[in-house]
């Protein structure tokens, strides 16, 4: 059976479906030069994807010329929404490489895996771990369990982070014993630069409002944000909805209450048709002065471009999932009345936070999250 499937990110080289008759041998890849770093993962959904990026930016930097080889057990986004923004961070991705269960088959699957001369393995059940680090060719492995458990190679001793990504930059530094540099946004082409210029044209000063999520019980309710984005404008803000596939449901709704809404993603009436998805969203994100979002994809995506956001969250903790930006504030269901019910966060403390954003936004100076402190203020 085959370690999955691949594909290729070599000078712009597509995909490369392997048959199922041809495994990947275990050894070098005599062609790849630089160290030979594989990444480990369950699955990826398009958040958890797009923490990634910080961590993979900041593994290139730590290891220049490093060829990084993305194993996932499952599916990931990668090979999806964000597969055009992959070049530069991943090299060679596996997908649905089989690395976890049934154990015979991840054992046979993770010793196919060609030679790794660092492994970071971001998966936190040990017996995943395990098997991987008994199974898959390596010369260092490194680990996010807990004391680093594990791990053969530790430059520094480093707290673990509650935070995901803060953990991952812990992992790193824990690897190299100097600071994760993982700041900085993805380049874009500048199609989708020219898109989001026509479709947010300089000049007002644009809040984003972003009402979807992957589970209802992560989203404030609509007509919430949709009198959120009333009192915005009175404050001579332009609001814009940002509006993806599965939120298509939500447009009569908002075009009822607010028939002159700007939804940048739904009226294109730009000459970039061929740019959409998470591209698309990102080139608009980084048009925003600030942005509301649930804590869910979205969120992240906007932290990716730097835009200075409040995150709401209930039934996820933001010592763990805060989105991975600065500055950001977060309001949480919980501290209005002590369940998780997104339905609890009133107006006025999302409006408050909005106008503090924009004000940490003017002040300027932020070093961005901290790993081992972010989501705990």
């Amino acid at each position: 059976m085959s370690v999955g499937s691949e594909q290729e990110r070599q000078g712009g080289a597509g995909p490369d479906r392997r048959s199922n008759d041809a495994p990947t041998r275990p050894g070098r890849d005599t062609a790849v030069k630089g160290l030979r770093i594989a990444t480990l993962e369950s699955v990826e959904s398009l958040g958890i994807a797009i923490w990634k990026f910080p961590f993979f930016r900041a593994v290139k930097r730590a290891f220049p010329g490093c060829h990084i080889t993305h194993v996932v057990s499952r599916k990931t986004n990668f090979t999806r929404g964000l597969a055009p923004l992959m070049p530069g961070y991943i090299d060679r991705l596996i997908e649905d490489a089989e690395i976890e269960k049934p154990l015979a088959t991840a054992r046979r699957n993770l010793k196919a895996l060609d030679h790794a001369d660092l492994v970071f393995d971001l998966r936190t059940k040990a017996a995943r771990v395990i098997a991987a680090r008994l199974s898959m060719p390596h010369t260092d492995f490194v680990t996010m369990l807990p004391g680093w458990a594990l791990t053969t190679r530790i430059r520094a001793r480093r707290p673990r982070p509650l935070h995901w990504v803060g953990r991952l930059m812990a992992m790193l530094e824990v690897a190299t014993g100097d600071p994760a540099d993982w700041r900085g946004t993805i380049a874009l082409p500048d199609a989708a630069h020219a898109a989001a210029a026509h479709l947010l044209p300089a000049g007002p000063r644009y809040v984003g409002l972003a009402p979807g999520a992957a589970g209802q019980e992560k989203v404030w309710p609509l007509d919430r944000f949709i009198d959120l984005a009333g009192v915005v404008s009175a404050q001579g803000l332009t609001p814009v909805f940002l509006i993806g596939p599965a939120e298509q449901a939500k447009v009569a709704q908002i075009r009822a209450a607010l028939p002159d809404a700007r939804m940048p993603e739904v009226d294109r009436a730009d000459p970039h048709q061929d740019v959409g998805g998470p591209t698309l969203a990102l080139a608009l994100a980084e048009r925003l002065d600030a942005a509301v979002a649930n804590c869910t994809g979205i969120g992240h995506l906007l932290a990716c471009a730097g835009t200075p956001l409040v995150s709401l969250s209930g039934p996820t903790d933001p010592r763990r999932f805060l989105p991975w930006t600065e500055p950001v504030r977060s309001v949480r269901a919980q501290n209005f009345g002590g369940t998780a019910d997104m339905a609890a966060i009133p107006i006025d403390a999302v409006l408050a936070q909005v106008d503090g954003v924009l004000q940490d936004a003017a002040r300027g100076g932020a070093t961005g999250p901290d790993p081992y402190t972010h989501g705990r203020r």
